[in-house]
């Protein structure tokens, strides 16, 4: 009776999210779903009504089991709302954290520190519990938000597809070759089974399933949108297979734009693997969610993109500790850093001279030479920048009016401001929030 009562009822509930999978996945039209599912639904709604009367002679087991998982399941998912609604309600703003510790700084240690975070405003938690218990900082610590766009590709020799040029960073995931990467400036590389490339500019370039492959093979290509942010990408033939896991990111910091400015164009994980101990499993762990796909594998391949990415920025940073100019020797000045993070904290504030030299701690004409020498400009300009790339993100993204932007960014006037713009850009402040309103577009790359 129990076994009856299970199956014939997995048959029943089966049919039911078939339906709802052709509805909300696949895109069918309702009466195409119910006139596919319905056969089947009929079938299985027969066996069951056959063994309800087993019900009071055990059948209710199974019935009790499932019912039982199911209050565990909707407890568990209930508690992790009330989780995040409570951690929300704790949160510390970063700003108030910022300023505590540019008044007591505690001790720093070598290297750098990436702290994921998908709310921008407050403190990530990983960083509180970081001051709570070890009482220390990295010398530089960058707060990470990241909004990914994904894609899973199966294709079949042979294919060739262009990527544009984009603002957002880039990376491709090979979980099985044949695959090469073309870019104006290193030309063809091939790519190995297990190889993660990051794009940090997403600069325009290829991917092919080998160098003479000519066209573009995204038009015979099948593309089935899985999420919000993730859709799959199909191409039959009988050549042989390439499946690659794709996507673009987003930094939610603008402080790191200059970071991303100055790291090459591609990256391959393969090449830093030896100096991240973390890379190569990774990698690994990639590859085998990736070559078996299950339920929310798109989701999994998604978070370790996220910390591969970090993983593989911080490393650059870390190997990239030579230069005595720039502004990776800037931020890890003393003095200078301080500043920079200053600025970066509150670009609004009526900064002048003076107040930058306070930070440093030093004369105006020491802090004045010493940051020249570094950046290769001077403060006010740097901080004019600085200003005006913000304002092309609000202006951009947000949908805040030129006055709201003038205002946040510490311009007495909207005219003053819309000076400042054009002189740094050239193009008028109006002409950027018309053309670039609403918020960055979140394709994956085709």
């Amino acid at each position: 009776a129990a076994y009856g009562i299970a199956v014939t009822g997995e048959m029943l509930i089966t049919s039911v999210l078939l339906f709802v999978v052709m509805l909300r996945v696949w895109n069918w039209k309702p009466v195409s779903a119910a006139a596919a599912v319905a056969p089947l639904f009929l079938i299985d709604a027969g066996f069951f009504a056959a063994n309800v009367a087993k019900f009071p002679d055990g059948g209710w087991v199974p019935v009790a089991v499932a019912c039982t998982m199911g209050l565990i399941m909707q407890t568990w998912m209930s508690g992790r709302r009330l989780l995040a609604a409570r951690t929300k309600m704790d949160e510390i703003p970063l700003a108030a954290i910022i300023n505590k510790l540019a008044q007591k700084k505690p001790p720093t240690v070598p290297g750098t520190a990436i702290f994921l975070t998908s709310d921008v405003e407050g403190a990530p938690t990983a960083l509180l519990h970081s001051l709570k218990h070890y009482k220390v900082l990295h010398e530089q610590n960058v707060i990470l938000s990241v909004v990914t766009a994904n894609g899973r590709c199966e294709l079949r020799h042979p294919w060739s597809i262009a990527f544009p040029q984009q603002p957002l960073l880039r990376f491709h995931f090979v979980s099985q070759g044949p695959c090469w990467i073309h870019t104006e400036a290193e030309g063809w590389q091939e790519l190995n089974d297990g190889d993660l490339v990051l794009l940090p500019q997403g600069i325009a370039h290829r991917l092919a399933s080998a160098p003479d492959v000519e066209g573009d093979s995204l038009e015979s290509c099948q593309i089935t949108k899985l999420g919000s942010n993730v859709c799959e990408v199909v191409r039959e033939g009988t050549g042989a297979p390439s499946t690659l896991f794709c996507g673009s990111m987003a930094l939610g910091a603008h402080a790191l734009n200059p970071l991303i400015a100055l790291m090459p164009p591609i990256i391959k994980g393969c090449d830093v693997a030896g100096n991240d101990p973390i890379v190569g499993p990774l990698l690994a762990a990639m590859s085998a969610e990736a070559t078996q796909p299950q339920m929310g594998s798109a989701t999994v391949l998604s978070r370790m993109a996220d910390l591969l990415a970090a993983r593989l920025i911080r490393c650059w940073v870390n190997c990239s500790g030579g230069s005595t100019t720039g502004w990776l020797a800037a931020i890890r000045d003393p003095h200078i850093g301080r500043v920079l993070a200053a600025m970066h904290r509150d670009p609004g504030q009526n900064w002048t001279l003076e107040s930058l030299a306070g930070v440093a701690g030093q004369s105006r004409s020491i802090f004045a030479e010493r940051f020249s020498a570094i950046l290769g400009e001077g403060a006010a300009h740097y901080l004019a920048r600085l200003r005006m790339q913000l304002a092309r993100e609000l202006l951009g993204q947000s949908g805040m009016s030129v006055a709201e932007v003038a205002s946040r960014l510490g311009y007495e006037s909207e005219a003053s401001f819309a000076r400042a713009f054009k002189r740094v850009t050239r193009v008028s402040p109006g002409i950027v929030r018309r053309t670039n309103s609403g918020r960055t577009d979140m394709n994956f790359g085709f």
